[in-house]
């Protein structure tokens, strides 16, 4: 297939291009190609460089390390039905959305693709997944992926639990937390792979709705953090800042295991070895400056 895949520059972005480029064809246009706020450089992309199928991860961050947090929910949005507005151009269209549709501010505890509407989300970014996913619902080719978090090399270690914990570890720093947490963790790979998926195609395709990619039964940061020190070989200590346990953060993924229960997950002991090891090999990389400020 030939694939438009926004938001390639991004850290899952990155891993979805490098996947689905083994087997596609797959057009990833940086943002000064293509501004897809401009629903017109999106008609005019689209008619000079015609797509089987929109892979659309490009989102506008709202983290903590976000350079502009102003109009999140609102750039969201028009990039969204930029694309939506040419919806006749292309086949499939597979959203990346979040757990964050279900309304993060109260505690998701295993929350189903039902849920959704239950609460309107109060924040931007969660705001503008839930209009995406009402809008969604209706198109009979879409597929929107909904991960709760997602983790791997080459994301953000100064804000990302998982690799900050992997970096401070790895340089005898004390591994820090401000409070204990559940979440529903997902490899970046295996995200990738079924983001892969959803493009469809023969028997291991994913059929249009929407699906949580979460991998079974979340996991604590505490237990986390303890396991990066104990597979890292460093003696360092796990400070948490905080006795009181923040809200959890998961989803149900029964949903997705039984439309391709073939589909296995990375668990997140292995998925620790690994960044341990990516990390290990860019010690002489990580700027140690941005560790010592939690965030």
């Amino acid at each position: 297939m030939r694939v438009l895949l926004t938001g390639a520059s991004g850290f899952v972005g990155r891993h979805v291009a490098e996947r689905l480029r083994k087997t596609h064809e797959v057009l990833a246009p940086t943002h000064g190609e293509l501004e897809l706020t401009d629903a017109e450089a999106v008609r005019g992309w689209l008619a000079a460089y015609p797509v089987d199928a929109v892979v659309h991860t490009a989102v506008k961050p709202g983290h903590r390390n976000a350079a502009d947090h102003t109009a999140l929910a609102e750039q969201n949005l028009r990039q969204f039905f930029s694309l939506v507005r040419c919806r006749e151009s292309f086949g499939r269209f597979v959203v990346l959305s979040s757990g964050a549709v279900y309304g993060a501010q109260r505690p998701l505890c295993s929350a189903g693709e039902d849920d959704l509407g239950r609460i309107v989300p109060d924040d931007e970014h969660g705001f503008s997944k839930y209009i995406e996913a009402h809008w969604l619902a209706r198109d009979a080719d879409a597929v929107e992926l909904r991960p709760f978090g997602v983790y791997g090399p080459g994301e953000d270690y100064a804000i990302r639990f998982i690799s900050n914990a992997c970096c401070k570890a790895l340089l005898g720093m004390p591994v820090t937390l401000r409070r204990d947490r559940h979440f529903s963790y997902v490899w970046v790979q295996d995200l990738a792979a079924i983001v892969e998926r959803a493009l469809g195609g023969g028997s291991e395709g994913l059929g249009p709705g929407a699906y949580n990619v979460t991998p079974g039964r979340p996991v604590s940061l505490r237990a986390i953090a303890d396991e990066v020190v104990r597979l890292s070989g460093r003696d360092v200590p796990v400070i948490v800042a905080e006795d009181a346990v923040g809200a959890e953060y998961s989803g149900d993924g029964s949903k997705l295991q039984r439309a391709v229960p073939e589909v296995a997950f990375t668990p997140v002991t292995k998925g620790i070895e690994r960044l341990l090891a990516w990390y290990g090999d860019r010690l002489e990389s990580i700027d140690r400056s941005v560790l010592a400020t939690d965030r």
